[in-house]
């Protein structure tokens, strides 16, 4: 009984201090499309919101299933297979997003990727910044430095 008791006083006693941290920060979902993968994508995914946690101007929103789906559904509409960056900033405002990252990657058959990020204000649906870059991908180490290098310059680096 004591340990829950200070538990639950340990939680209550944290909580100022995580709405301090959050607080001013905008939420940020990532989103991931291209030519690669389900494996890549989600360590695409992941690698990026290891960076915007770590950075001190956003705040990531777990992707759910039910974003994912909500994307993929829209997919579905598209003759072409893709998502506009309006329909992606719609999609993120619904769930609390103020911004939805985009990074489309796509992998050449010579093993060459190219990579675009950019962030999308989902209540305008303007690109508020983007970045990009190319490597060769000879292992999950390489695609990992890409994915760091361009979630890094969006995320923290200024304009």
């Amino acid at each position: 009984m004591k340990k829950i008791l200070l538990f639950l006083l340990l939680a209550v006693c944290a909580m100022p201090v995580v709405n301090a941290q959050v607080r001013g920060k905008a939420k940020v979902a990532v989103y991931v499309t291209g030519k690669m993968g389900n494996v890549e994508r989600k360590l695409i995914s992941s690698k990026a919101l290891s960076c915007l946690v770590r950075s001190d101007r956003y705040v990531a929103l777990e992707r759910t299933d039910s974003f994912l789906n909500a994307i993929m559904k829209e997919q579905d509409f598209q003759l072409s297979g893709e998502v506009s960056d309006e329909q992606v900033a719609e999609i993120g405002a619904k769930y609390g997003a103020r911004y939805v990252a985009v990074f489309d990657a796509n992998k050449t058959p010579d093993d060459y990727c190219l990579m675009s990020a950019r962030l999308v204000d989902v209540e305008t649906g303007v690109i508020i910044k983007s970045v990009d870059g190319e490597r060769i991908i000879d292992s999950t180490a390489d695609l990992i430095g890409l994915t760091n290098n361009l979630s890094y310059r969006l995320f923290v680096q200024s304009k």
